[in-house]
């Protein structure tokens, strides 16, 4: 018997969106996973970056997304749900193991669990607590991605309902970009495979760093070494000269 080829899931691949689009949606999920925690900062992100609320919400009367909703209540979810964001950027092995990514790309719409033992955790709590009353909230729905199959391509095809849902996605296809500045601890997407640091500031400043670093080491090695030249020429550590014949 033949082997079969695995299932895949498709959706528009990296490679085949606006590079500035793409861009776009890098930086938003960049700034998503670098949000802080006070309401001021999530006001602020909600103005900058109107598209990139992480769970969708609709009016179940006309399917239209709220968006961002400027209360305690989701400012709670979008914390939570940068912290899960974190978790998966730094590919924590228990976060990939409760399939927070499921969580990011709105397929599941539980918080992770540690263990059947212990399904909540304190971690957990905010992001629970807050979906819950986002499904209760009246004429509201709480909407997932839908997952359609694809017969003739052998394939699923996943369909993000938002920016952040596609950003999670494109990351997701080339997770290798999400990196953290050895310099400054930033969460970035990288640009190339080689790409340490967030930024161009940081990226000297390592530069310069690791710069002192030798001058401190080596180069003070080397400076005695000279000053001992020196000192040995003054006190007549050269070979005298030999005297013409006359």
């Amino acid at each position: 018997m033949s082997k079969l080829p695995s299932a895949t899931i498709r959706a528009q691949a990296p490679s085949q969106r606006a590079p500035k689009d793409v861009e776009r949606l890098f930086q938003g999920l960049e700034n998503f996973a670098n949000l802080g925690s006070s309401f001021e900062e999530y006001r602020g992100f909600t103005e900058q970056w109107p598209t990139f609320w992480p769970v969708e919400v609709r009016d179940n009367k006309t399917n239209q997304p709220l968006g961002f909703l400027l209360d305690r209540s989701y400012h709670s979810l979008v914390k939570a749900t940068r912290d899960y964001l974190r978790r998966v950027w730094r590919s924590e092995e228990e976060a990939l193991r409760q399939q927070v990514p499921s969580i990011l790309l709105g397929l599941k719409q539980k918080p992770a669990s540690a263990s059947p033992e212990q399904p909540d955790s304190l971690l957990d709590l905010p992001f629970q607590v807050s979906l819950v009353n986002l499904m209760n909230r009246p004429n509201s729905d709480v909407v997932s991605p839908d997952i359609s199959v694809d017969w003739i391509r052998g394939e699923f095809s996943y369909s993000p309902l938002n920016d952040f849902q596609r950003a999670v996605y494109l990351l997701f296809r080339e997770n290798w970009r999400a990196r953290i500045c050895s310099q400054c601890s930033r969460l970035f997407i990288a640009g190339k495979p080689a790409q340490l640091y967030c930024s161009v500031p940081c990226s000297v400043a390592a530069r310069r760093h690791r710069d002192l670093g030798w001058w401190k080491t080596k180069g003070a090695v080397n400076r005695q070494s000279r000053r001992s030249r020196r000192k040995r020429s003054k006190l007549g550590g050269r070979p005298p000269k030999k005297e013409r014949k006359s």
